[in-house]
């Protein structure tokens, strides 16, 4: 028995004016090319036929034929895609779902171009072989939890590409591989701030980028798409001025405020002027993020101060020695739980993130400087990089999984390579000195009215 790709393409072909049942015929006098050699089976055909005619079944082919793609020194060029009895590259050339395709087949074999096309454009089966941008999403995001991603970076994951499924699927395209490099670049236009106004900021695109490149080396791999187009786009530059540290003053001035801190309640005023100078003095001194902060275990700091602990964001092992201001701001700390120093243990512990979070705002607020805890993190990097700490040690001291996240927030202040280009500047000489010194010299020629250098 033929299976559905003979069989469809005979049901077009068969003419049958007489059956009463609506069969169609030729759509012109002359058969398709493939006619004669698919009627090679008909013995194999006549149940299907029946089936045809008695229950008036529409097969619905896509609208695709193929052609070769004749060579200049073809004898068969003149006639164009007639000519198929040659050796010329095999295209297809049509149409699916009022989309045009047009392809190379990647053979000169006629009869594999046909199965070819056939197993790309079944029918009975539009999906089978294609996978839906929904259901790749719904996997890679399964699959980030499986490989242990971080919570909020999953929520980060998924909030980008429900984005891009929901822009594609009000476009007409609905499977993985029809994320071209073109929707992408139209998706990226209609990105929008939180104030859904403003255009995204070009820092918030570049790292939506970069979840758009590693998903789809996902659905690549799994041969879901047949190109990355991700890859094929360009970052926007990011214009922001580097990271800036701390000034000494503004340090004293914001550790003075947490001694400020006053409410209508005093043990609970006295319990936060403790954690907010904990808090702070553990950032400044660590270089810690604050979610590594609100996640801080008792026993990841030693009597003697020594720091060691595995961060939340990459997971990477952080060990340091704490300065022991630090370390008696932590010790003088209430004790609300026996394992951690911020969090109490009961609940989320985003929520103790975003207290501290807080917490440290309105100490900024109270001192009158504009700034943010994280900025806590940048003081730390810079004071090392200017006390000619390398690159590379204050990448595993942050807990930076690349250096390359370290070199782009603060190459500029890598002291150690400022020297080296510093030393490289100062021997540059043009001979100004020279030529200041014959210009003393230079004598006007009156008859000529020019300017002229005496030796």
């Amino acid at each position: 028995m033929l299976n559905w790709k003979h069989t469809a393409a005979v049901a077009q072909l068969v003419v049958a004016p007489d059956c009463g049942s609506g069969c169609r015929g030729f759509k012109s006098h002359q058969p398709p090319q493939n006619f004669y050699s698919i009627f090679k089976h008909l013995h194999a055909i006549d149940k299907f036929v029946a089936i045809i005619c008695s229950q008036s079944y529409d097969v619905g082919m896509p609208d695709i034929n193929l052609y070769r793609r004749h060579s200049e020194d073809c004898k068969g060029a003149k006639r164009g895609r007639l000519h198929t009895k040659c050796n010329c590259p095999v295209w297809c050339d049509g149409r699916v779902d009022g989309k045009r395709v047009h392809h190379s087949m990647k053979t000169k074999d006629w009869d594999r171009a046909e199965r070819r096309m056939l197993s790309s454009f079944d029918p009975g089966a539009p999906a089978a072989h294609r996978k839906l941008l929904s259901d790749a999403i719904d996997e890679y995001l399964a699959d980030c939890k499986v490989r242990n991603v971080k919570d909020s970076t999953i929520t980060s994951y998924k909030n980008g590409l429900n984005a891009l499924k929901t822009f594609c699927e009000a476009n007409g395209a609905k499977y993985a591989d029809e994320v071209t490099l073109a929707v992408l670049t139209a998706f990226r236009a209609t990105r929008k701030g939180r104030d859904g106004e403003t255009t995204m900021k070009p820092s918030t695109l570049r790292k939506e980028l970069e979840n758009h490149r590693a998903f789809s080396r996902f659905c690549l791999d799994r041969e879901w798409m047949k190109v990355n187009a991700a890859e094929k786009m360009k970052a926007p530059r990011d214009t922001r001025m580097p990271t800036l540290p701390f000034t000494n003053e503004e340090i004293t001035a914001i550790l003075a405020a947490c001694d400020q801190i006053k409410n209508n309640y005093e043990a609970s005023a006295a319990r936060a002027r403790l954690r907010n100078r904990a808090f702070l003095l553990l950032m400044i001194y660590s270089g810690l993020r604050i979610s590594d902060c609100a996640l801080l275990r008792r026993d990841s700091v030693s009597k003697s101060g020594r720091l060691t602990l595995r961060t939340a964001k990459t997971g990477e092992t952080v060990t340091l020695t704490l300065h022991q201001d630090a370390v008696d701001a932590l010790k003088a700390l209430p004790v609300e739980s026996t394992e951690y120093f911020f969090w109490s243990g009961k609940g989320k512990w985003e929520s103790c993130a975003g207290s501290l979070r807080r917490s440290g705002d309105a100490v900024f607020k109270l001192a009158g400087i504009k700034g943010h805890p994280h900025m806590f993190r940048d003081t730390f990097s810079v004071g090392l990089l200017n006390q000619g700490t390398s690159m590379r040690t204050v990448q595993l001291l942050l807990g930076h999984s690349s250096i390359q996240t370290t070199e782009k927030h603060y190459a500029p202040f890598d002291r150690g390579t400022q020297v080296i280009l510093d030393a490289a500047v100062s021997k540059l000489d043009f001979g100004l000195g020279l030529a200041k010194k014959r210009v003393k010299n230079r004598v006007r020629d009156p008859k000529r009215n020019v300017i002229s250098l005496s030796a």
